[in-house]
């Protein structure tokens, strides 16, 4: 039968047609699976014009406008502790090296802005032979007090600190708490030309208790993992009336892996954990899993992901953002071509956004990451070996993340 030009061009109208359709439903299911990914700005060098070379990273974030960023050295002309602040407008104010008292070897630096704006910075440090906690406070974007050894009025050495301002109670410090008999977690509240307000033994009559988190502060919440007869397990306490009891949410953590690696975020009556998790090839993952109870009776896992891509070992983890909304995850990640610093995202529905890749190829054995989540925007800031021993530099990116169409 012979076929004219025009059903000719109807029949190859017909099949675009068809194409085009089947390859839109492809797009909506991707699109189902995956958000687009960030708006990432920088990354922007802070340590320029030093010569140290850098151990650690930290930050702290209230909004957008009030960011810092701080790191630890191990040598160079003025081995310490080194601050940036970035003002109101946006620009970074010159590195400040923190003076005073700063101790020995310091490490586990811990920082948070309070209601004014003023960062709160604690950290570890050898005094008198021991480790210690210590402390400075940046009034403004320019200007830092001295470092000095914090009054906490015992002989134990102190381990693992955090930091975090909780309505109501102002400035909460929490910590490992060390003995020759026991380990404990303890918390104080910071006070203004005052010495700290002890709160007393968070972990109660336990012996073996480590690495605090402030997972939530209204309530005030702190987990850590806590080690007995039968092994070790997570536990979560809250404050409440001037005194520590089981929290609401330690039920729910009781069904996540009890290992003490979990970072945990609290809101409510949902709770938020990731961790690392090797997948069936036994290679390092992220998982994330947020679980929420509506009654005593029931408990549902909202979310239950584990970040399986890009290829390559998942380590590192750093996790922030609200269980009931946005939740993102920032790991190292060792590949073939070398370690790389990458970013994902999980919205309030449970949509993964895809991975994100803050160092730039050029940094093939791009540190530790950390990193600050509110609502959709987030910062994340890592440190770079420039190669094997290297100086290599602390680096920080800005991300706003995609809200869906209709959110």
């Amino acid at each position: 039968m012979k076929i004219s030009r025009s059903n000719l061009y109807q029949v190859f109208s017909m099949r675009c047609r068809r194409a085009w359709v089947a390859l839109a439903l492809m797009a909506c299911a991707g699109a189902a699976q995956a958000q687009s990914p960030a708006t990432v700005r920088g990354p922007w060098r802070l340590d320029e014009g030093t010569t140290a070379t850098v151990q650690d990273v930290y930050l702290a974030a209230s909004n957008p406008s009030v960011v810092s960023a701080a790191w630890i050295t191990s040598d160079g002309f003025a081995p310490g502790i080194y601050l940036r602040n970035r003002s109101a407008l946006g620009i970074w104010q010159p590195i400040m090296p923190i003076k005073g008292n700063v101790g020995g070897q310091p490490r586990d630096l811990a920082m948070a802005h309070d209601d004014a704006a003023r960062l709160y910075m604690v950290w570890t440090a050898l005094e008198g032979g021991r480790r210690r906690l210590h402390f400075a406070r940046s009034d403004t974007p320019a200007l830092v007090t001295p470092a000095s050894p914090l009054p906490l009025g015992d002989s134990a050495e102190a381990q693992f600190p955090a930091i975090a301002e909780a309505p109501g109670l102002g400035m909460i410090l929490v910590w490992q708490s060390e003995s020759t008999t026991n380990t404990t977690i303890r918390a104080a509240a910071l006070r203004e030309n005052a010495p700290p307000a002890d709160l007393g033994v968070v972990s109660g009559a336990s012996h073996s208790a480590m690495a605090p988190q402030i997972i939530s502060t209204k309530p005030l919440r702190v987990a850590w993992y806590q080690i007995d007869e039968i092994g070790g397990r997570v536990a979560v306490n809250e404050w409440d009336n001037g005194r520590w009891r089981a929290a609401t949410v330690e039920s729910l953590a009781g069904l996540l892996p009890q290992i003490g690696n979990v970072t945990l975020r609290a809101e409510a009556d949902t709770l938020a954990a990731g961790w690392q998790e090797p997948d069936p090839a036994g290679i390092g993952k992220i998982a994330l899993e947020v679980l929420g109870r509506a009654n005593a009776a029931t408990t549902e896992s909202t979310r239950r992901v584990m970040f399986e891509t890009p290829p390559g070992e998942h380590t590192q983890l750093s996790m922030d953002g609200t269980p009931r909304g946005r939740l993102t995850v920032a790991w190292r990640n060792f590949a073939d071509a070398g370690q790389e610093i990458r970013m994902r995202s999980i919205d309030a529905d449970g949509r993964q956004s895809e991975s994100v890749a803050l160092s730039p190829a050029s940094q093939r054995f791009a540190g530790r990451v950390d990193q600050v989540t509110i609502g959709d925007w987030s910062v994340a800031a890592w440190t770079d070996v420039a190669r094997d021993g290297g100086h290599g530099g602390v680096y920080v990116s800005e991300l706003n993340w995609q809200t869906p169409a209709g959110k």
